[in-house]
């Protein structure tokens, strides 16, 4: 996916302005996503910024991506077929399987509620609501196949690459220390519920959706890292 940095940088200054602070958070980690099935974790990292409205609530916005993971399941050999790409060779038909895989772009943004010793000092607890739009890539590996004299013929059934897009709502909350001027460590968790979710195409549906659950609607997204406070 590629990013615009204008219009990325625009939005942040947009979502500065609305938050209407002399201060400004910078914030970046790594993170590990779980959702509710037989699937491994996904690992990966995020960066966002937060925007104190007083000292025991905060805005904040966050980008996070998660790498690319095989499935668990296998898409068993016999449900891809393989043709001949020249009819006349006389060459058979013939069969393979192949394992999904997907990855993770999230945006999501929402509210803080700090308590303790609040937003910029010492050792402070926090949650609140956020919002999140996702998007995942979604593709098969094939199993190891004669390229030259073959190609995929039921590509109809299963994708070869596509996308699944959807919105996300839910809870987060966290614990964070404040060391000044160095800077603050955090870790946090979101639970989130996914709705409308859209498949690029019938055949995304069918992978993601087929012997295994490559998704679910429930996810679990673990966060740790590092902010750091600007004054201006």
């Amino acid at each position: 996916m590629v990013i615009d940095m204008k219009k990325l940088l625009a939005l942040v200054i947009i979502f500065i302005s609305f938050g209407g602070s002399a201060q400004v958070s910078v914030m970046g980690g790594m993170n590990m996503l779980k959702s509710f099935s037989p699937e491994k974790p996904f690992g990966g990292f995020h960066l966002g910024i937060e925007i104190p409205r007083d000292d025991a609530i905060s805005i904040y916005g966050r980008y996070s991506h998660n790498f690319s993971q095989s499935a668990s399941f296998y898409i068993p050999e016999g449900a891809i077929t393989l043709e001949p790409r020249d009819p006349s060779s006389g060459l058979p038909y013939a069969f393979i399987g192949a394992t999904p895989r997907m990855n993770y772009h999230i945006i999501e943004g929402g509210t803080r509620y700090y308590l303790g010793n609040g937003f910029d000092y010492g050792f402070s607890a926090y949650g609140g609501t956020n919002l999140m739009v996702l998007f995942n890539k979604v593709r098969l590996d094939y199993d190891p196949y004669d390229e030259v004299d073959y190609q995929i013929y039921n590509a109809q059934t299963y994708v070869g690459e596509g996308s699944y897009f959807s919105l996300g709502f839910g809870l987060g909350g966290g614990v964070k220390y404040t060391m000044a001027p160095y800077g603050t460590f955090y870790f946090d968790l979101n639970v989130n519920y996914l709705i409308l979710g859209q498949p690029s195409s019938n055949e995304v549906n069918n992978t993601i959706f087929g012997y295994e659950r490559l998704i679910s609607p429930l996810l679990f997204n673990f966060n740790l890292g590092y902010r750091k406070d600007f004054m201006w």
